[in-house]
């Protein structure tokens, strides 16, 4: 079985952001809250993983879940007014999808074979200095 990372569930919080787009403007301000604080709780997780393992991807990985969580804190921002109003607002759900997509590059991004790749380039590079 796999382990319960930071990033997933900064994952979790950040799709519960988006979805909340799709709910009445109250209930959405709820769920955003809900995400901000999985989302903070996430980045202190991934805090004190890197603090354990301060390799650059598990610092990557903590500066993700923070500035994710701050884009939705500002998405949590948009979303109040829209509350006494009563319509939603047009700039929250963006928030909520760029912190989406960073969520979820941190998840693909130890999936590359980054080394392969850099020999690979490196080779290319290499063949191209020696004509």
């Amino acid at each position: 079985m796999a382990p319960v990372t930071p990033n997933w569930i900064a994952l979790t919080g950040a799709f519960a952001a988006v979805v909340a787009g799709s709910l009445p403007p109250a209930a959405a301000v709820y769920v955003t809250t809900l995400s901000v604080a999985t989302l903070m709780g996430a980045a202190f997780l991934a805090y004190l993983v890197a603090v354990d393992d301060p390799r650059p991807v598990r610092l990557c990985e903590a500066g993700v879940c923070a500035v994710a969580g701050a884009l939705l804190l500002g998405d949590l921002a948009v979303r109040v007014p829209g509350v006494i109003s009563a319509s939603a607002p047009a700039g929250a759900a963006k928030l909520a999808f760029v912190a989406l997509a960073l969520v979820i590059a941190t998840l693909v991004a130890p999936m590359v074979p980054w080394p392969q790749l850099q020999r690979r380039a490196h080779r290319e590079l290499r063949g191209l200095l020696q004509r």
